[in-house]
């Protein structure tokens, strides 16, 4: 399998975008170093900055500031067309009166490869997306997942040195969205593609990417692999934004024993506190870390009022409240689940190592 090189090959400093005569800041001081074979998805919400930069990279949009640099070059003068990337969009882009091949073929004419080279290179990459049968058709004999699809290959097709990928699934339903994760996940990896991907979908970016920058008001809070942004976000808006989570607002009662208070009562994390006491903390505690107990404990543990109680397959999602009226929220099993009813005491209880503090 491939592995993405530990040194930097694109890298963005301190890249801005402004608007409005400079009033509105878009993309504000990005930063990034992307490894060559990487998968990096910029995540956020509806805009935060993120397919803006992208489109930055990709040489659409200029930036106001910064530069970026590919191989130790710097690209911002050069035009989208010279940069070599290869860009796969949300509504697939394909020409309409072109076939299936053509549409493949398009980088690889505009390179002037000779023909036998085309035949062979588009024939490759049709076999890897799983669409060899469909070479002849045009884009409105195909699905969508399977125009996805076409639009991949003829992004992949000229050995591009970056691909670019705008909520590329974002039409497609649940199921085949995320077929076409692992798809894509899987083809990255084979050819050892540098790919940034854009994404509002928080479980998209969490099981495809090798780091994940989450965007907010045009500025990363965090840069990471996945599992370190779920489980030890670096600001109350990533641990709120990916994931659910419960936070309390809390002060440190013991820095030694890592044990601050809340609303909730007292909470111990794992490991000493870097903070004075009586400083302001965040105490995150996802719900699926928070279990049923035969009586809540002295710290890490409370007991609630259950509220409501919603069925997801194979997983319950309880919510309660503590007898001073502070929610929380749980991810049970239908077993755990079984005896409970709205209205229904449930004791909990939750282990120091997943306690996770924030300063806000």
């Amino acid at each position: 399998m491939h592995q993405p090189s530990p040194d930097p090959f694109l890298r963005l400093e301190g890249v801005s975008k402004r608007y409005a005569g400079g009033a509105l800041r878009a993309v504000d001081d990005v930063s990034i170093d992307i490894r060559r074979g990487e998968f990096l998805s910029l995540l956020g919400p509806s805009g935060s900055g993120k397919t803006t930069t992208l489109m930055m990279i990709a040489g659409f949009e200029l930036p106001s500031d910064g530069r970026i640099v590919l191989s130790g070059r710097d690209i911002v003068g050069i035009p989208a067309h010279r940069r070599n990337f290869g860009m796969v969009f949300q509504n697939y882009a394909l020409f309409p009166h072109m076939t299936v091949f053509d549409n493949v073929a398009y980088p690889l004419r505009l390179r002037k490869l000779a023909p036998d080279a085309i035949a062979e290179t588009v024939g490759r990459y049709l076999e890897m997306v799983g669409l060899t049968s469909y070479a002849d058709r045009r884009p409105n004999a195909l699905s969508g997942g399977q125009q996805q699809r076409v639009a991949l290959a003829r992004a992949l097709v000229f050995d591009p040195a970056v691909v670019l990928m705008d909520e590329p699934l974002g039409a497609l339903d649940k199921n085949l969205r995320e077929q076409l994760q692992f798809e894509i996940k899987a083809l990255q990896r084979k050819l050892g593609i540098t790919l940034i991907y854009v994404t509002h979908d928080q479980s998209e970016a969490m099981t495809m990417s090798d780091r994940i920058a989450v965007f907010n008001a045009g500025h990363i809070e965090q840069i990471a692999a996945p599992i370190e942004i779920y489980r030890r976000p670096a600001t109350r808006f990533v641990g709120e934004f990916v994931g659910e989570s419960n936070m309390f607002e809390a002060t440190v009662s013991d820095p030694q024993a890592g044990v601050v208070s809340t609303a909730i009562g007292p909470v111990r994390a794992a490991a000493p506190l870097d903070c004075a006491r009586d400083a302001p903390v965040l105490a995150m505690i996802r719900p699926e870390l928070i279990r049923p107990a035969d009586a809540p404990p002295a710290d890490n543990g409370t007991t609630l009022t259950v509220a409501s109680i919603v069925h997801f397959g194979d997983r319950v999602a309880v919510e309660g409240s503590t007898a001073d009226g502070h929610t929380v929220r749980l991810r049970l099993s239908d077993r755990e689940a079984a005896a409970l009813a709205p209205g229904a005491d449930l004791a909990v209880s939750w282990r120091p190592d997943d306690v996770h503090l924030l300063v806000p």
